[in-house]
């Protein structure tokens, strides 16, 4: 396995010779790095780059179909059911200072009847505590279910916290409930961790 070898930038200046030790040095150091030899940089995971002052990866990001990784925020939209009239909430997240810009986010809707009563539907996204926007439906006229999407974008920065909230609306009878899911907001661009690969007998 090849050596890291440290090659002192003093060395490198403007009119400084180029000698074969630091071709040679240059040379198995990229492989050194890459194979974890003793005294070389190791790459760094997405946690450790930013805990050492690393800078935002995602910054400008627009809305489109890329669902975020669930690192650059705390917290999580899941799916939740309610018979209450009441606004009940969906989970919540905050935007972390990894990833700031215009983020899409989505959610399905549902409203229900059936044999003994039956419930519309209104859900909301608030941002900090503040309704962005509200979405109602109405109670299908027969024994069933009806499902909506809605989509909205939304600027977001660090702090920033997004909740999703959902009640019944125009019940009557036995209320069977509505249901909202939920999705990870989503962008134009985001993060992949590209491995690097050699023998586990060269890897220290």
């Amino acid at each position: 396995m090849a050596q890291w070898t440290f090659i002192d930038p003093n060395t490198l200046l403007p009119g400084d010779p180029w000698t074969s030790a630091k071709a040679q040095a240059a040379f198995e150091n990229l492989e050194a790095v890459i194979k974890s030899a003793p005294g070389a940089p190791r790459p760094v995971t997405l946690d450790s780059y930013f805990a050492q002052g690393g800078s935002n990866l995602l910054s400008g990001l627009g809305p489109g179909s890329i669902e975020l990784p669930a690192n650059f925020f705390f917290g999580s939209f899941g799916v939740g059911v309610t018979t209450s009239t009441s606004f009940q909430s969906n989970d919540q997240l905050t935007i972390t200072e990894r990833a700031t810009g215009t983020l899409r986010f989505q959610a399905s809707q549902t409203a229900r009847r059936t044999s003994t009563g039956g419930a519309g539907s209104e859900i909301r996204l608030l941002r900090n505590g503040v309704t962005i926007q509200s979405w109602t439906l109405g109670i299908p006229s027969t024994e069933t279910t009806v499902s909506e999407t809605r989509v909205v974008d939304l600027p977001a920065s660090a702090g920033n916290v997004f909740e999703w909230q959902i009640r019944c609306i125009n019940v009557f009878g036995n209320n069977p409930g509505v249901a909202l899911g939920t999705t990870r907001p989503r962008a134009d661009d985001t993060v992949e961790n590209f491995g690097l690969w050699a023998k586990r007998s060269e890897v220290v």
